[in-house]
């Protein structure tokens, strides 16, 4: 799932070298996309532990893997990211420390929704943050064309009009929803059907990007936008005129967590920084400033109305109960790469 926007800017606390240890401070160095964890949140971990947080983006699930794998997963201590690529990084084996549930005492606020999924039976390495979804923002003042779902994307009006996040995995996944086939489909002439689809739609598609897509939407460069929950919130919150589309064909839920890397510096700090994001309290006061559904049960009851029945946050039942998360589709992973590589590469 992102996936990721937070409507407050990001500064950064500290910079991170090759290491996030420190001889005078102690100090965890956190690795998630930009203002995924807001900066007054981090200032009262900081405040009540004296554990400072050095906090570096990445800008896809993809990259992160990469650059995990490339450090021997000794440079970071908290880890915050989507589903299937947990799936991945426990198939490698190596990278990620098994969870210590007795160190996380706000264990039991997690809502069992979110737990036991299929990227971590028994949340063996991972613990849930946020959940969203991936929706379709546009305008219909400006849009040439009515939007209900994926299939409307790939209408020739719509040629350089479409922003979209850019992850690999989420929109080839939308293409195979569009066919009526599995979000995480592995047959090979199904994803050559995909593959297809996906070059249809390149040509609508004015830019990729995955940290700020709404502000494409809003700057009228874009009039659809294929986004992050979170992005089609803010966007709806700067232009009544934007309508949130669930799309006919399916939605894809996503589930970001964190984990702890099998060699982080700081084990200890990174389950109290898990641990306190994980009060109802703390967790109540993070979901409305990125925007993303709690997964902590307790965390619920603390948040406001406005929040609750924002409708590209909270989608109704019906179109979430046949929903798929993303999996790991090991080997066949290679297909998706060489359909997303190729895709683009028509375009330049």
């Amino acid at each position: 799932m992102k996936k990721v926007l937070s409507l407050i800017l990001l500064v950064i606390l500290t910079v991170c070298f090759s290491s996030c240890s420190s001889n005078e401070k102690e100090v965890i160095c956190l690795f998630t996309w930009e203002g995924y964890v807001p900066l007054d949140i981090i200032e009262k971990f900081t405040k009540e532990t004296g554990i400072e947080v050095n906090y570096t983006n990445f800008s896809t699930n993809e990259e992160m893997y990469a650059k995990l794998k490339a450090v021997n997963a000794g440079e970071y201590d908290v880890v915050l990211a989507s589903d299937y690529i947990f799936e991945t990084m426990a198939r490698d084996g190596g990278l990620m420390t098994e969870i210590d549930k007795t160190k996380i005492s706000n264990w039991s606020n997690i809502s069992k929704s979110y737990l036991n999924k299929n990227f971590d039976p028994g949340n063996k390495y991972t613990v849930p943050y946020a959940t969203g979804s991936t929706l379709i923002a546009y305008n219909p003042k400006t849009s040439p064309v009515k939007v209900t779902g994926y299939k409307d994307l790939l209408n020739p009006k719509l040629k350089g009009q479409i922003v979209s996040i850019d992850e690999m995995r989420v929109v080839i996944g939308m293409m195979n929803l569009m066919l009526g086939n599995s979000l995480n489909e592995t047959d090979e002439q199904k994803l050559a059907d995909a593959k297809d689809a996906l070059n249809k739609l390149m040509p609508n598609v004015l830019t990729f990007n995955s940290d700020k897509p709404h502000e494409v939407l809003l700057s009228g460069e874009a009039t659809v936008g294929l986004m992050y929950s979170s992005q089609v919130s803010a966007a709806i919150a700067e232009n009544s005129d934007i309508e949130v589309v669930y799309p006919v064909e399916g939605i894809g839920i996503g589930i970001d967590s964190f984990c702890i890397p099998f060699n982080a510096p700081n084990k200890e700090g990174a389950y109290k920084f898990i641990d306190f994001l994980n009060r109802p309290e703390i967790n109540a006061a993070i979901m409305p400033q990125i925007q993303y559904g709690t997964t902590n049960a307790a965390a619920v009851d603390l948040l406001d109305d406005e929040f609750k029945n924002n409708k590209a946050i909270n989608i109704p039942e019906e179109y979430t109960l046949n929903s798929e998360i993303i999996c790991d589709v090991g080997d066949v992973n290679n297909v998706y790469s060489d359909i997303w590589t190729q895709a683009k590469m028509s375009t330049q």
